[in-house]
C-alpha cells in the first residue's frame, strides 16, 4: 500500500525583502535592508532529531550600512546586522539562534582592480533553548565574539572577481567554556563568468557554526541551515548558466566538515548536490 498524502507535514512558505539604497550629495551613502523567509525544513537534516510533522524553518535579517567615502580612494564603512533563525517544531527549537553584529571597517582602492580592507566587528549570540531534555523548554547558550579582519577584493578582469577574508576570532561561550574559540577563520571566494550566459562561483570558508548558518542562505546545495558546530570548514561550487533570456539551470555542490565541542562533542560530514531551474 503507498501512502501519498501526508498532510501533517502541509505548510505555506513565503519570502519578503526590502530594501533602500542611499546617497547624498557628498560623500555619504548606504543601504538599509530587511528580509523575513519561511520554508519547510529538510527531513534529512543531520543536525536535528527526526520529525515526522510540520517543521517550518523561519529566517529574520535587518541590515543597516553606512559609508563615507574620499574620492573613491579611502572608504569608511559602519554596519549593524541583526539575524534570526527560528522552528516551528519544539523538536528542532534547540537549533534556534539569534546574533546582532556591529562593525566598523576602513578600505582603500590605489585602483579599480584592487580593494584592501582593515576593519573589527563585535557579535552578540544566543541559542535561546540549547539546553532542553523537554522538548519547548530549555536554557540559552550565550556568546560572544570579536574579530579583527584583513580583506582584499581583486578584479583582474571583467570576467573574474577575487575576494578573500582573513580574521583573528575569539568566542566566548558563558554557559560552555570548553566551545571557546581563539584562532584564525575566514573565507575566499572566486566568481568566473567566462560567458554572458555562464557564472562559476566557488567558496571556500571556515568559521563558527552560527557564522556558516546564515551564509548559507540563498545558496542552493549549502547544506542545512541550522549549525551549532564549534567550528564548520566547507567548499561551495555553482554555476549558473542562462539557457534563455529568463530561464536558468543551476548546479551547486557543497561539502561541509562541522567539528563540536564541549557539552556535544563528536563531528560531522555534509554533502549536498542541488539541480535547479530559475
Amino acid at each position: 500500500m503507498c501512502i501519498r498524502d501526508r498532510t501533517q507535514l502541509s505548510g505555506e512558505g513565503y519570502g519578503l525583502n526590502i530594501g533602500v539604497d542611499w546617497a547624498t550629495v557628498g560623500r555619504l551613502s548606504g543601504t538599509v535592508r530587511a528580509s523575513a523567509n519561511q520554508n519547510q525544513a529538510r527531513f534529512t537534516d543531520p543536525s536535528l532529531p527526526t520529525i515526522t510533522t510540520r517543521n517550518d524553518e523561519r529566517t529574520q535579517q535587518f541590515l543597516a550600512l553606512g559609508r563615507w567615502g574620499l574620492a573613491q580612494l579611502f572608504e569608511i564603512e559602519g554596519s549593524f546586522t541583526a539575524d534570526r533563525l527560528q522552528y516551528s517544531n519544539v523538536l528542532a527549537q534547540t537549533q534556534n539562534l539569534e546574533q546582532q553584529i556591529g562593525g566598523l571597517a576602513v578600505r582603500y582602492s590605489p585602483s579599480a582592480l584592487l580593494t584592501l580592507g582593515v576593519g573589527a566587528r563585535g557579535t552578540t549570540g544566543r541559542y535561546p533553548q540549547f539546553y532542553s531534555s523537554i522538548p519547548g523548554t530549555g536554557s540559552p547558550l550565550d556568546f560572544d565574539r570579536r574579530d579583527a579582519d584583513v580583506s582584499v577584493i581583486w578584479n583582474p578582469s571583467g570576467a573574474t572577481r577575487l575576494e578573500a577574508r582573513l580574521s583573528s576570532t575569539q568566542v566566548d561561550y558563558d554557559q560552555d567554556p570548553a566551545r571557546d574559540i581563539s584562532g584564525a577563520t575566514g573565507s575566499l571566494t572566486w566568481d568566473f563568468a567566462p560567458t554572458g550566459r555562464t557564472n562559476f562561483t566557488t567558496t571556500l570558508f571556515r568559521d563558527t557554526g552560527a557564522a556558516a548558518t546564515f551564509q548559507q542562505l540563498g545558496t542552493a546545495g549549502g547544506g542545512s541551515l541550522a549549525d551549532s558546530s564549534q567550528l564548520s570548514t566547507g567548499l561551495r561550487f555553482g554555476v549558473n548558466y542562462a539557457l534563455t533570456a529568463k530561464i536558468a539551470a543551476t548546479v551547486n555542490l557543497g561539502y561541509q566538515n562541522r567539528d563540536y565541542a564541549g557539552s556535544l562533542g563528536g563531528s560531522e560530514d555534509i554533502t549536498n548536490l542541488g539541480l535547479g531551474l530559475n
